[in-house]
C-alpha cells in the first residue's frame, strides 16, 4: 500500500495528491509516497511507464491551488523490469 508522508498542515493535500495520483495511474506507482510542506510537494515512487510517470506528474498538478506558488519536486523513477526496482525496494519475485 502506498505511504503518505506528511506534516500535520500539509496532511490533507497529501492524502489528496496521493488518491488522485492513485485514480489517474490505475496504482501503477509503486512505493509512492507524497510529503507537504510549506509550499513544497515532493511526490516519489517508481513505474514501468513513462506515460504513467507523466500521468502522476499532471495528477499533482491538478489538485495543487493555482492561485498559490508551489515548489513540486518528482521522484518517480522509470525501469524497465521489474527487477530493477529502487535500491532496497525489491520486487516481489525477490522475496
Amino acid at each position: 500500500m502506498p505511504e503518505i508522508v506528511s506534516s500535520t498542515p500539509g496532511a490533507d493535500l497529501s492524502l489528496a495528491i496521493k488518491r488522485r495520483i492513485e485514480r489517474k495511474t490505475w496504482g501503477r506507482i509503486h512505493h509512492l509516497r507524497v510529503l507537504a510542506e510549506g509550499n513544497r510537494v515532493s511526490v516519489r515512487g517508481f513505474t514501468f511507464s513513462y506515460y504513467l510517470k507523466l500521468l502522476a506528474i499532471e495528477a499533482a498538478k491538478e489538485e495543487l491551488d493555482p492561485r498559490v506558488s508551489s515548489l513540486l519536486d518528482v521522484d518517480i523513477q522509470v525501469s524497465s523490469e521489474e527487477s530493477q526496482a529502487p535500491v532496497g525496494q525489491e520486487s516481489k519475485d525477490n522475496l
